[in-house]
Formats: C-alpha cells, structure tokens, sequence
C-alpha cells in the first residue's frame, strides 16, 4: 500500500467534513481548502521536506502542505494561499523557539489545521499566530506558551 494513501485519505476527511462545517464562511470568503499538490513534511518519503518553511517557499498558490507528526523547531510565514495541515494536533508541533511569531499569514486565503503551535517571543506582537491578511481560516490548533495566542493586525473575515 502507497504509505501517502492515508495522508490523502486524511486529507479528503478532513476537507468533506470542513466543506460541511464551513459553509457560511466559504460562501463569503471563498478560502480555498485544498487543490493543486500536495507536498509532505516530515514522514520518511522520497522528496518529503525537513522543513514547513521549505515546502512552502516551494508550493504554489492553491497546493497543500501536509505535515506529518513531529516537532519542527521553526517560525513560518505563509505567503501564498494554502492549505497547511498537520497530520495530529496534539502531535504535530510547530515550536517558535521564543523567537517572535511561530505562524505568520501575510496571504489571504489560508486554511490552517491540526497543530500544536507553542513558545512565540515574549511581546505582544510576537503571537502563536500573526494574521496579516484576510479570508484565512484556522481549525483544531492548540496554542500553547505564546504571548498572544492570534494577533490581528487590523484584517478582516478570519474564523
């Protein structure tokens, strides 16, 4: 059996039942849950990536970043529109290592699920999460030892 099947099959879980879940805020922001390639973080693949960071620095607009289990010592800015999703989120921790921010969103359109997302900088700005954009959607994380939890910076239309 393809060892990226159960990912996919995941993935399609989650996206049937997000389809279900969100459609008031799909009809007025129009976010965009998965399409285009699928590109692996962590996981033991041919071609996965080490880092959140990398993947999406190689993604395009409208692909999904899946990342696997694990701890990824990193903050990460999204600049595109994406799908990032973490494969547990009790297990799939994103740790900004009290270094300002741990996710940055600067593209609209973004939908972030299933993470851990812990230890952002000590100032009020330096939050879980920075939300400088809009039509973004964020489900099932756990934000933990963060100054801020979601830090909007004056956008519009997140859930």
């Amino acid at each position: 059996m393809n060892k990226h099947i159960i990912p996919i099959m995941t993935i399609l879980l989650i996206v049937t039942s997000s389809f279900v879940g969100v459609s008031n805020t799909m009809e007025k922001s129009s976010i965009l849950i998965l399409g285009g390639n699928i590109l692996y973080v962590g996981g033991s693949g041919p071609g996965n990536y080490t880092k959140i960071q990398d993947a999406i620095d190689d993604a395009f607009d409208g692909d999904t970043v899946f990342v696997f289990n694990g701890t990824y010592n990193e903050s990460v800015i999204a600049d595109k529109t994406l799908s990032i999703i973490g494969e547990n989120k009790s297990s799939t921790i994103i740790d900004g290592t009290y270094k300002e921010f741990v996710i940055h969103l600067i593209a609209d359109h973004i939908y972030v699920h299933n993470f851990t997302i812990r230890n952002s900088g000590g100032y009020m700005h330096d939050a879980g999460m920075k939300l400088d954009s809009e039509n973004n959607l964020i489900t099932e994380c756990i934000f933990y030892r963060t100054k801020t939890g979601i830090y909007i910076n004056e956008t519009y239309y997140n859930e």
